[in-house]
């Protein structure tokens, strides 16, 4: 089966990769790809950080001791990796090789209402480094961070209007510079300046 079109044509190789003998992944809910073409497959599991090269050859595995609910994967151009967990309502940053290097919200604390993070989605890395992250499930929220994890602002609120969102769910930067976040519930996606100011 092929899928795509024109010179974005994929087909599906089922089970590409090589994983150590008596390993499994859990449900995967991301995917990124490093500068040096290293596949980071991010899943709920006992080894919820698995990496491959491009041929599927196992070449690491990290996390194991502080990522518990994977949801959103997001890898910069300095190869920093940025995993959004879900129910521990935190970001963290990493290096790739594990080495914490950042934790944005309180593990295993909710934020109060409409302050970050409550069952955070997803983030992206804009143009300066700055960081926004859709905080979706408990809150409808996207919150813009500097690079060294200062907030900056928040906006959004639950609804179907402009700014409104039910379950903003993934967040990235077009290559217009415009803040794209899927707000999944209502069927659409919303676009901001990377300032926070609605578009379309």
């Amino acid at each position: 089966m092929v899928y795509g079109q024109g010179t974005h044509q994929y087909t599906v190789q089922e089970n590409w990769w090589t994983l150590p003998e008596g390993w499994e992944f859990g449900w995967v809910p991301a995917v990124a790809v490093d500068s040096q073409d290293r596949i980071y497959v991010y899943s709920r599991s006992e080894h919820p950080m698995v990496v491959f090269d491009r041929d599927g050859n196992f070449i690491d595995s990290w996390g194991d001791d502080i990522l518990k609910d994977a949801h959103g994967i997001f890898i910069d151009d300095d190869d920093n990796i940025y995993c959004t967990e879900r129910d521990t309502h935190v970001m963290r940053k990493f290096t790739t090789d594990g080495e914490l290097l950042m934790t944005l919200g309180t593990p295993d604390v909710p934020g109060a209402e409409g302050e970050p993070f409550n069952k955070p989605t997803d983030l992206a890395v804009g143009p300066d480094g700055e960081l926004y992250i859709t905080d979706g499930y408990g809150n409808a929220r996207v919150h813009k961070y500097s690079p060294e994890g200062e907030l900056i602002k928040s906006w959004g609120q639950p609804g179907t209007g402009p700014s409104e969102f039910d379950l903003p769910h993934c967040v990235r930067v077009d290559p217009r510079n415009r803040l794209m976040v899927a707000d999944r519930e209502n069927n659409r996606i919303q676009f901001f300046t990377l300032d926070g100011e609605y578009i379309e």
